[in-house]
C-alpha cells in the first residue's frame, strides 16, 4: 500500500542518513516550522534502506555524487535563506 511520509530535516553541513522505503518517490521539500522537510511516496511493504541527503545553501559546493531533489525558503532570519536538498548515490 502506498502512502505519503514526512522526514524532517536539520540544517547541517553533515550527511543525514534516512530509512525509506526501497523505490521511494520525492515529492515536495520545503520549511515546516523551524526545520526543513520533505516529503515522500511510499510503499510501506517494502523494505526499509538507509539513505543519505544532504542539504547546501546557495552558492556552497555539492558534492559529486549529489542529485539534486527540491529547493526551499527559509524565512526565520532577516534576509531568506535558500536550502537545496540533494540525495547522495
Amino acid at each position: 500500500m502506498k502512502t505519503i511520509w514526512k522526514f524532517q530535516m536539520e540544517i547541517t553541513d553533515d550527511v543525514q542518513f534516512i530509512q525509506l522505503p526501497q523505490g521511494f518517490k520525492f515529492i515536495h521539500f520545503e520549511m515546516h516550522g523551524k526545520n526543513p522537510c520533505f516529503w515522500a511516496i511510499v510503499d510501506k511493504r517494502k523494505k526499509l534502506c538507509e539513505y543519505q541527503f544532504v542539504i547546501t545553501g546557495t552558492g556552497q559546493d555539492i558534492p559529486e555524487s549529489a542529485v539534486w531533489l527540491g529547493t526551499c525558503l527559509d524565512q526565520r532570519s532577516s534576509s531568506t535563506l535558500v536550502w537545496h536538498l540533494h540525495h547522495l548515490i
